[in-house]
Formats: structure tokens, C-alpha cells, sequence
């Protein structure tokens, strides 16, 4: 994390990172509870973050909704949009970690309330470009 030029890392006193904070715990959830929205769009980290998804998906097994369009003040100010192709290749990553395209649902990153309502509904349109790539391998 990058705070007034300087670099933090989060420390854990546990020794888990990420989402491995979660486990075992999140196992333990109402079986109703099927379905986490992480949105992330942090492409180079899905493999980091989410395997310990995989990991445990013998013992129970989530739909994880990732972040596949990034909407930091940086790519706004930079009028920066992701293609489709950028989009699909994200998603495949995420199926490619979790092991079944039936657990990855498209999200954007947290946040498009902060967007124009033009801005929003073009990462929309891209998100779902991406995942019709996607679908389509």
C-alpha cells in the first residue's frame, strides 16, 4: 500500500495474508451463505488471493464475484478504461485459480458510485464484453 509516497505492507499477526485470514472460519458460515463479492481488480494478485479458495474448495465450495474493471482515482484521471480483452483475460485467470468457470461471477472493482453515470455504465459495457469473451474461451 503506498501512502504519501511512502510503502506500507500489511502485517498480519496471525502469519496469514489476504483472504487466508478468512479460513477456516468463513467455512463455518450458514450454508446459505454461497456467494462472496470480493471485488478485486487487482489481475496480477488473483493468484495470491485466491487460492486458498481452491484450496479448501473440498470442504465448501464459493461463487466468488471478482473485480475485473479498476476504478482507482489514477485510471480516472487518465481517462483509463480496460478492454474487453483485458476484462476476459482477468476472468480466465480467476477460473484458472478457482478450477471451475461455475464459481466466477464478473464484478466491477468497488466503488463506481464515486463515477460518472457515463463512466459507469462503460465499465458495465466492457465487464460484459469481457465475460461474453470469456464464456466463449
Amino acid at each position: 500500500m503506498l501512502i504519501g509516497g511512502t510503502t506500507f505492507s500489511r502485517v498480519s499477526l496471525t502469519g496469514k495474508r489476504g483472504y487466508e485470514l478468512l479460513f477456516p472460519h468463513i467455512l463455518n458460515l450458514d450454508t446459505k451463505v454461497d456467494h462472496l463479492s470480493l471485488e478485486l481488480a487487482n489481475g496480477n494478485q488473483y493468484k495470491g488471493d485466491l487460492t486458498v479458495f481452491g484450496r479448501y474448495r473440498d470442504q465448501r465450495r464459493f461463487e466468488i464475484g471478482a473485480g475485473f474493471v479498476d476504478i482507482t482515482l489514477e485510471r480516472q484521471q487518465r481517462n483509463l478504461i480496460e478492454t474487453p480483452e483485458t476484462v476476459r483475460d482477468r476472468i480466465l485467470k480467476v477460473v484458472d485459480v478457482l478450477e471451475d468457470p461455475s464459481l466466477v461471477y464478473a464484478a466491477p472493482d468497488c466503488g463506481l458510485r464515486q463515477l460518472s453515470m457515463e463512466r459507469s455504465l462503460r465499465l458495465y459495457e466492457v465487464l460484459a464484453k469481457g465475460a461474453e469473451l470469456a464464456r466463449r474461451g
